[in-house]
């Protein structure tokens, strides 16, 4: 069929382990694999939530997204909560 595919994957904390797993997807041509670099931000969520932090704080804009509109201060670590325990990876904002 010839058509590429995109992959995104939590790298658990263990990035060699998920090269090792994925090599062959990785080095196929018709897959674009995408996995977070720091082996510390282990899930999508943090990873999601980092790229949308300046010096660790949540951008405001982020912040209402994730909330559903409302404005609610928050640290890094609550969001992160928030995030992982309301299942939000695939939510579509409204």
């Amino acid at each position: 069929m010839n058509k590429s595919i995109a992959i995104v994957t939590d790298n658990d904390g263990d990035i060699e382990k998920l090269k090792g797993r994925y090599s062959k997807l990785m080095s196929d041509s018709n897959v674009i694999f995408s996995y977070e670099k720091n082996k510390d931000l282990k899930t999508l969520e943090p990873s999601l939530l980092s790229v949308n932090s300046i010096q660790g704080v949540p951008k405001e804009s982020f912040v209402q997204l994730i909330y559903k509109g409302t404005s609610k201060p928050s640290t890094f670590d609550e969001v992160k909560d928030f995030m992982i325990n309301n299942n939000l990876i695939g939510y579509e904002a409204q």
